[in-house]
C-alpha cells in the first residue's frame, strides 16, 4: 500500500489537533490580503431605524457579532443575464482576478478565500453571509466545513436572485461570516414537543399580559409608556415578575449581551502566492 500524501498531517499545524485546546488557525496561502475581523454589532439598516430601535432586540445583536467576517480587498461587480451557463454571469474585480468568479454557473458568484482554515479536532466552521445584512438581488449560500482535517481552501458562494441588474460588493464590505461548530453536536440533542407545564404557562401568560399592555400604551404618544424605556426583560435577563427583581442568574443561568469573539492574532511571516481551491 502506498503512503498517504498527507501522512505527515500531524506535523501540519499540530496545535490545531489538540482536543483540549480550542483553536482556529487561518493559514495564509495567497496574496489577496483579505482582512478577517470580529463581526460587528452595527448594521446600516439598524442604524436607520427610528431611535435605532432595532438594537433593542438582543437576539439580533448577539447574532450580528457571533464569529468573524472576511472583507473584500477589492470591489466586485456582478451581472447575470438569467441563463445557467458559466459565462452568463459576468464578474468584474478591481484587483486580483483570484478573488471572485463565475465557477458553478446558474447565477452563482464564487469568492475564493486565501486561507486554509484548521480547527481543533472535532471542531468545524459554519460559513455564511454576514448576519442580518440583506443585500438586494443576491443571497448568501451557507456551508458547514470539516476544518479539523481539511488541508485545502474552500469558497464562499452567493446566488443571484435578480437577473439583469448590476450588483456590487464594495471594497471593505464583508462577503462572509463564520463561526465554530462542533462536529456531530446536533446529534446529541433529543428534540421533544410537549404540552407546557403549569409553571411555564403562568410565566408565559404573565409576560404576555404585561407585553400586550405595554404595546397598547405605546400607540398613544402622550401615554407614560411611550416615554418609558422598553421593558427589556430578555435584554437584562429578567423574568416578568411584578418587582422586576428576579434574574436568570439568580437561578444559576448565564446571560450574555455580546458574543465575546476574540480577534485573530496575525503571526504571518511573509506573503504567499500559491493558490488552489477545494
Amino acid at each position: 500500500m502506498g503512503k498517504c500524501p498527507f501522512h505527515n498531517l500531524d506535523k501540519y499545524d499540530p496545535e490545531t489537533l489538540q482536543e483540549d485546546r480550542l483553536m482556529i488557525v487561518a493559514n495564509d496561502v495567497s496574496d489577496m490580503k483579505q482582512d478577517i475581523v470580529v463581526a460587528p454589532v452595527k448594521r446600516e439598516w439598524m442604524e436607520e431605524t427610528p431611535q435605532r430601535f432595532a438594537y433593542r432586540c438582543l437576539p439580533l445583536n448577539t447574532a450580528n457579532d457571533l464569529g468573524w467576517q472576511i472583507l473584500c480587498p477589492h470591489s466586485v461587480e456582478v451581472y447575470w443575464n438569467g441563463r445557467n451557463g458559466i459565462n452568463d454571469l459576468s464578474v468584474q474585480v478591481d484587483g486580483s482576478h483570484h478573488l471572485a468568479s463565475s465557477h458553478f454557473g446558474n447565477g452563482v458568484l464564487t469568492f475564493n478565500l486565501q486561507y486554509v482554515f484548521r480547527t481543533t479536532k472535532n471542531q468545524c466552521l459554519y460559513l455564511k453571509g454576514p448576519t442580518n445584512h440583506p443585500k438586494r438581488g443576491i443571497y448568501a449560500l451557507e456551508g458547514f466545513i470539516e476544518t479539523d482535517w481539511l488541508p485545502f481552501t474552500f469558497t464562499m458562494n452567493w446566488k443571484v436572485t435578480e437577473p439583469n441588474r448590476i450588483i456590487r460588493f464594495e471594497k471593505g464590505e464583508p462577503f462572509c461570516q463564520f463561526f465554530p461548530y462542533q462536529k456531530n453536536y446536533i446529534e446529541e440533542f433529543e428534540p421533544t414537543i410537549q404540552t407546557a407545564s403549569q409553571g411555564t404557562m403562568e410565566m408565559y401568560q404573565k409576560y404576555a399580559k404585561s407585553r400586550d399592555s405595554f404595546n397598547e400604551h405605546l400607540k398613544d404618544p402622550e401615554s407614560d409608556a411611550s416615554r418609558m424605556k422598553w421593558q427589556k426583560y430578555y435584554f437584562q435577563g429578567r423574568y416578568p415578575e411584578d418587582d422586576h427583581s428576579v434574574k436568570c442568574s439568580d437561578l444559576g443561568f448565564t446571560h450574555n449581551t455580546k458574543s465575546g469573539t476574540k480577534p485573530f492574532v496575525d503571526n504571518r511571516e511573509k506573503p504567499r502566492s500559491v493558490f488552489h481551491t477545494l
